[in-house]
């Protein structure tokens, strides 16, 4: 399973309870709110001693979609609780998060309230992770 697909399937089960689908990068034309897109921004590796090792930095933006404000910043308080600091394991991978950064906006014409979170995640194929 490749590191991405372990971290949505992270987020969607943090969602899932609220009711929140979760769509890759861009939601499908007329999602009913609220509603999440997940977008890889940017992945790296390591070396130790001139090879590449078993860990892996992962960073995406989560961004939820609401009507409200308060709606939005419900949601990303349940995401945060449920994705910092717990330990994930799916497969080889082993996996924690943390976010790094918050930044709202307001689609006035639309009036849709916008949350876009920064997630880290810190990947390992080792299980003592």
């Amino acid at each position: 399973m490749s590191t991405t697909s372990a971290i949505f399937g992270a987020v969607l089960q943090a969602l899932t309870p609220l009711g929140v689908p979760l769509y890759a990068s861009v939601a499908e034309q007329g999602a009913e709110l609220p509603f999440a897109t997940l977008e890889l921004t940017s992945q790296q590796g390591e070396l130790v001693h001139g090879a590449a090792s078993n860990y892996r930095q992962v960073r995406v933006q989560l961004d939820l979609f609401a009507r409200t404000y308060r709606e939005v910043d419900h949601l990303a308080e349940a995401v945060r609780r449920a994705v910092e600091g717990q330990p994930y394991t799916v497969g080889e991978l082993s996996f924690h998060g943390v976010a790094l950064g918050e930044m709202d906006t307001f689609a006035e014409e639309e009036r849709i309230y916008r949350r876009m979170l920064d997630f880290q995640f810190y990947f390992t194929t080792d299980s003592r992770f």
